[in-house]
């Protein structure tokens, strides 16, 4: 006799066609939810890191321009605007003091604006002037100053051809012209009695087309002001990401106060802005 077998039907093994449609569905939805968990982060660091380098761009370039804004020498700060382009210029103060005015024969040397003079004592000491240097009295306003700087019989300001010397004594310093030159030929008077020395003008232009700040230094300044590259300037850019731009300037009623506006916005697609104000002294 042999053994009876029994044979069991098992079920079919793996997976149904319901139950694969159902983990698909499930691991969409986690894909989704660790996508939105781990890529939102990274994108908010890489938003914050971008901001962050936009905010340093602008408070160096704004910083750069409030340094050289602060150390203008008075009624020399000028703007313009034409389009989108902004400029504003000025005459950058490389040192001041004051000059005297009364000497006692054959001990000291005084400065008399109205007449030709060639050399005078300083009450004090200062730097030593570089060799492109213009000696200034008495910036009475803008017009005049930028005006005499391109016609020397106006004076004011020596011409470029003017070479301005300096030597230390033991009470004060001693400045002296390469040739005599007359500072006030119409006698308007000068109450305080400075002296400035300007070693370049300087420019900064701002071009929202372009997407540049620039500055430009040691140029020759025309009398009326330009938004134009000034010809002969050595040139550094600040900023190849500006979206937008403008300057402004304010005189208070005595126009011996000023506050010049610095507006910038830096960036394309996520931006940075900033309005700074700086006072400018334009007592002469």
């Amino acid at each position: 006799m042999f053994p009876k077998i029994k044979y069991q039907i098992m079920p079919p093994a793996g997976f149904s066609l319901i139950e694969l449609i159902m983990v698909l569905t499930l691991m969409s939805v986690l894909s989704a939810i660790v996508t939105v968990a781990f890529v939102k982060p990274f994108e908010g660091h890489t938003l914050v890191s971008q901001q962050t380098k936009l905010l340093a761009a602008t408070d160096a370039a704004l910083s750069r321009m409030e340094h050289d804004i602060s150390n203008a020498v008075p009624n020399s700060v000028r703007v313009r605007s034409v389009g989108s382009i902004s400029v504003i210029e000025l005459m950058y103060k490389e040192s001041a003091g004051r000059y005297r005015y009364f000497c006692q024969p054959g001990v000291d040397e005084a400065l008399i604006p109205t007449e030709q003079d060639d050399q005078f004592d300083v009450l004090g000491n200062i730097p030593s002037p570089s060799s492109f240097s213009r000696l200034i009295v008495n910036p009475v306003d803008v017009e005049t100053l930028y005006f005499a700087a391109n016609q020397p019989a106006a004076g004011f300001i020596t011409p470029s051809n003017i070479a301005v010397g300096h030597s230390s004594l033991a009470s004060s310093d001693h400045i002296t012209l390469s040739q005599p030159f007359e500072f006030d030929p119409i006698d308007i008077g000068v109450l305080r009695k400075r002296f400035y020395i300007s070693d370049a003008a300087v420019m900064y232009r701002c071009d929202p087309m372009e997407g540049t700040l620039f500055r430009y230094s040691g140029y020759h300044p025309n009398s009326v002001a330009s938004t134009s590259v000034p010809s002969g300037s050595a040139q550094a850019l600040l900023s190849d990401q500006i979206k937008r731009c403008h300057f402004d300037y304010y005189l208070d009623a005595s126009q011996r106060n000023g506050f010049v506006t610095l507006d910038l916005t830096l960036g394309k697609e996520n931006t940075v802005g900033f309005i700074k104000q700086v006072r400018v002294d334009n007592v002469p």
